[in-house]
């Protein structure tokens, strides 16, 4: 069993990073990640499927820029493309 965290990558056709879903050890299924201010940290120990790393570092940094406050917290697809 892996006792990592897993990053599930959503891109649009051009392969750009548009959602990231998260799946913790002991989850049963993925869910939208939701707190940003915390995911420049699990990143470093998590896999990560469907985007390089700096892909999904992008996104992050896109959707920090999109808040005035980067600790924002998203809810489900409410700012999905």
């Amino acid at each position: 069993m892996n006792n990592r965290s897993r990053y599930i990558a959503e891109t649009d056709e051009r392969g750009t990073v548009i959602w990231l879903w998260e799946l913790h050890p002991g989850d049963r299924m993925a869910r939208p990640v939701r707190k940003l201010s915390l995911l420049d940290q699990r990143l470093c120990d998590a896999t990560i499927e469907g985007a390089s790393l700096n892909s999904v570092t992008d996104w992050l940094a896109r959707e920090q820029q999109r808040s005035p406050i980067g600790g924002r917290q998203l809810s489900d697809g409410a700012n999905r493309h």
